[in-house]
């Protein structure tokens, strides 16, 4: 695939599935399902890799933070660089669905995403696969800021859905992000 230039989830209530189009920089569309949880592994692949970048580029100097404080810092670190990189992108350009494609390299009907593949690259960038239920895979790197952009298209998708996957994904990011603590 081209370099990724434009993402659009949709709810499509028939197939109780999220429909995304990726369109790449030839204008060419791939067609997508994701099921509830397929939905639910991206989210948490997202906010593990986010958490990751984050604790990263934060490293505390030595005698800054210790990492407990730290783990304790970068949930509201994250909330700040979410909300610095979603101002910066467009979500208010018209989608690729009032668009013709170019091409449709895998069809016009949606394959259904079954599983995910990811690289963390030194860089930080996202290497991720999605492989069909028929083996196909589509390949994108995402920066931080991309990773911000399709947390919320997911996000927004998963409301429209009434799937109540915010609570589950909330959850995991806690539990990871929390000190585990002992009950005696």
């Amino acid at each position: 695939m081209a370099k990724l230039q434009q993402l659009n989830v949709r709810y499509d209530p028939t197939e109780d599935r999220l429909l995304v189009t990726l369109r790449d920089s030839d204008l060419s569309d791939i067609y997508l399902y994701f099921t509830r949880r397929f939905s639910q592994l991206l989210m948490r692949v997202l906010e593990q890799v986010t958490r990751k970048n984050l604790a990263r580029e934060y490293r505390p100097a030595e005698g800054e933070l210790e990492g407990g404080q730290l783990a304790q810092a970068l949930p509201g670190i994250a909330q700040f660089e979410r909300q610095q990189a979603l101002q910066q992108l467009d979500f208010s350009t018209p989608t690729a669905a009032h668009t013709p494609p170019a091409a449709t390299p895998l069809g016009k009907s949606p394959l259904l995403a079954n599983r995910i593949d990811y690289h963390l690259q030194s860089s930080g960038a996202l290497q991720l696969t999605v492989v069909t239920i028929k083996q196909q895979s589509i390949n994108m790197s995402l920066d931080q800021k991309m990773i911000f952009g399709l947390q919320k298209l997911l996000h927004d998708g998963i409301t429209r859905a009434e799937w109540n996957l915010s609570t589950a994904v909330n959850h995991a990011e806690k539990e990871v992000t929390e000190p585990s603590r002992l009950l005696h």
